[in-house]
């Protein structure tokens, strides 16, 4: 079978698009510039919270744990803890859980500045994905390097993110591809 043009396909759509499928049973890849570094945008939230995860099960960090999020600084949005007027006092594991369910910057944001961009990357490493990296969270793609001390916010103000800037959170397709079906092994 002869793959489909997908040039021809993205001009006529009017974008620009990267793809790679993989059929788990059989191997066989479909690909369309499968190993371009991209943005990840809030994939970066899915490697942060199996870092939690492995930091709650080896007792670094305890998910009961209550942090105020204040009211000023938020990302906006319209769910999660965004859309809400007052601090928030919250338990670890509800951050965990609105990143995840609602796909809350906030939240994300909150995580990443406790657990730190090192150790998410490390714990990617040491799954075999070292080209997927994490360099900063949803704030981060305006307002915010990560890399900083985590825990300080390390606020300081750095340019947009294009997908081949070393600032961006990125993967390539077939990273994402071999992670997912292959268990995450190297």
């Amino acid at each position: 079978m002869t793959p489909p043009d997908f040039d021809a396909l993205f001009t006529r759509a009017g974008v620009t698009g990267w793809l790679c499928a993989a059929d788990v049973d059989t191997g066989h890849e479909l690909g369309h510039g499968p190993d371009e570094l991209l943005p990840t945008a809030s994939m970066f939230k899915v490697p942060l919270l199996v870092e939690f995860c492995r930091q709650a099960d080896a007792g670094l960090l305890d998910p009961a744990t209550q942090v105020t999020v204040p009211a000023e600084g938020r990302i906006p949005g319209p769910t999660g803890i965004a859309a809400m007027l007052d601090d928030v006092t919250i338990s670890l594991r509800d951050l965990a859980y609105l990143m995840i369910a609602v796909s809350d910057n906030t939240s994300a944001d909150t995580l990443l500045d406790l657990i730190g961009c090192d150790a998410v990357n490390a714990m990617l490493d040491g799954l075999g994905l070292t080209r997927t990296r994490v360099v900063q969270g949803g704030r981060g793609r305006a307002t915010r390097a990560c890399g900083t001390t985590p825990g300080t916010g390390g606020r300081t103000s750095i340019p947009r993110t294009s997908p081949g800037s070393a600032r961006s959170t990125r993967r390539t397709p077939t990273a994402a591809r071999r992670a997912r079906w292959s268990g995450c092994s190297s």
